[in-house]
C-alpha cells in the first residue's frame, strides 16, 4: 500500500518523513517482514506521538497476510477472500492507533499530512475488512479514508499522495458489482468525486494504496 513520496512531482507537495522510512520500506518491498516490523517498531518508540510507525508496521503486515493468503486465478494473482484469525486483531490495533494519533494532532493543530495519515490508517483497515469478506466494515472504513484524503487536498490541493488515495477509491466505486451498486446507500458508499473536479488517477504520486 505504502510507497514513499521521497520524489514528488515538480509543482507537488512532499510528505516529511523520517529519514529511516526509505530502508523500511525496502525491507517491506524485499519481503524482509521481520526486520521491517522491528524497524517498524523502533520508529513508533522513537517518534509514539507520530502515526507513521505504526503505518508501516501494518503494511509489513500486509505483505505477509497478502503472500500467504494470494492465489493465482483468471490469469493474475492476488489476494482475494480468507478467514479471520485472531492475529488480525493486532493489524486492527495498529491501524486504530495511527488514526488516534493522526486525530489528536489535528485537534491540536489541522495539517493535511495528518489528514492524509487517517486516511491511510482507514484505507489500511478497509482492506483486511475486505480480504475478510467483511463488506460492510470495509465500504465505511472506505467512506472514512476518502473523507479524510478530502480535507487533505481541501487544506493542502498539492499533495499528491491524497490524489492517489481518492483515485483508488474512485476506482473501487466504478467496479462495484450492479447489486453493490443497489445496496451502496445501505452499506455508506457515497458517490466518488467527479474526474472534472479530482483527477485523481493521472496526477502523479509515489505513495500509493
Amino acid at each position: 500500500m505504502l510507497a514513499s513520496s521521497f520524489a514528488a512531482p515538480p509543482g507537488f507537495a512532499k510528505l516529511a518523513l523520517p529519514p529511516e522510512t526509505p530502508a523500511i520500506l525496502d525491507k517491506i518491498y524485499s519481503f524482509d517482514i521481520a526486520g521491517a516490523v522491528e524497524a517498524a517498531k523502533s520508529m513508533e518508540q522513537e517518534h509514539p506521538d507520530r502515526p507513521l510507525g505504526y503505518l508501516l508496521e501494518s503494511e509489513a503486515l500486509w505483505w505477509r497476510i497478502w503472500c500467504a493468503s494470494a492465489d493465482f486465478k483468471y490469469g493474475m494473482t492476488d489476494a482475494r477472500r480468507r478467514a479471520k484469525y485472531a492475529a488480525d486483531q493486532h493489524y486492527f490495533e495498529l491501524a486504530a492507533k495511527a488514526t488516534s494519533l493522526a486525530e489528536a494532532r489535528n485537534k491540536q493543530h489541522e495539517t493535511a499530512e495528518m489528514q492524509f495519515y487517517a486516511g491511510m490508517a482507514d484505507a489500511a483497515a478497509a482492506r483486511l475488512y475486505a480480504l475478510r469478506g467483511e463488506n460492510r466494515n470495509a465500504a465505511r472504513a472506505g467512506v472514512r479514508a476518502r473523507d479524510h484524503f478530502i480535507r487533505a487536498k481541501a487544506l493542502d490541493a498539492s499533495l499528491a499522495d491524497a490524489d492517489t488515495g481518492l483515485g483508488l477509491y474512485n476506482y473501487y466505486v466504478d467496479t462495484l458489482s450492479a447489486m453493490a451498486r443497489v445496496l451502496r446507500f445501505f452499506m455508506g458508499i457515497r458517490e466518488a468525486p467527479s474526474r472534472k473536479a479530482c483527477a485523481c488517477s493521472r496526477t502523479p504520486s509515489r505513495m500509493a494504496f
